[in-house]
């Protein structure tokens, strides 16, 4: 018996729910919902600067678990997510009221947030990809502390943050392209954890 496919949930960076981010979504087979700190319409920022001041006045990592949580709560199934930077950040911070397997995974993309909560283990199976380096912190050290935890595994790109946000300055169009065959590739049954990128 081939087991039911997951709706697999975007859960975005600091730039929300962009018309990019729905083209790059909608590439992705599986895709049923589309997570975002701000309730699903385009603020419309023009820099990463003002992206980024925004989500820390209005929402910040904690608040944007706290909606993620409340939105796979709503769906009654089973989900994989798809996490970018910030996003990535709010997965990592999903434990209560959630159950442990409803969460069969997460492919979280430049999760750099997820260096402050190095110490908590993700309740479920997590594919972190980390970029080549970020400026605040040592990328290295930060991967070899994260894969302590079972289930977490982590590749180092050579690629920078963004490298898959079309509005962002580290966005790499060619690097976008193969991340989306390798997800094609991917059963809708299996977890986008999965991949092997």
């Amino acid at each position: 018996m081939t087991p039911a496919p997951c709706h697999r949930v975007v859960v975005t960076d600091i730039f929300g729910r962009t018309t990019a981010l729905e083209a790059l979504a909608a590439r992705v087979p599986g895709v049923t919902e589309i997570v975002d700190p701000y309730g699903g319409h385009d603020p419309g920022f023009t820099s990463e600067e003002d992206a980024y001041a925004d989500f820390s006045q209005r929402v910040g990592v904690d608040d944007y678990a706290a909606i993620l949580s409340r939105r796979i709560q709503s769906l009654n199934a089973n989900v994989s997510l798809l996490a970018f930077s910030v996003g990535g950040a709010a997965a990592w911070q999903l434990t209560q009221p959630i159950p442990p397997s409803r969460v069969r995974g997460a492919l979280c993309f430049y999760a750099s947030q997820v260096r402050h909560h190095v110490a908590i283990p993700p309740p479920f199976p997590v594919h972190l990809v980390v970029p080549a380096s970020e400026p605040h912190f040592d990328v290295a050290a930060f991967a070899q502390a994260v894969q302590q935890h079972p289930g977490v595994r982590v590749k180092q790109s050579t690629r920078q943050h963004g490298y898959l946000n079309a509005l962002s300055p580290g966005f790499d169009a060619a690097a976008c392209d193969a991340v989306v065959e390798s997800l094609c590739d991917l059963p809708e049954s299996e977890c986008l954890s999965r991949v092997g990128l």
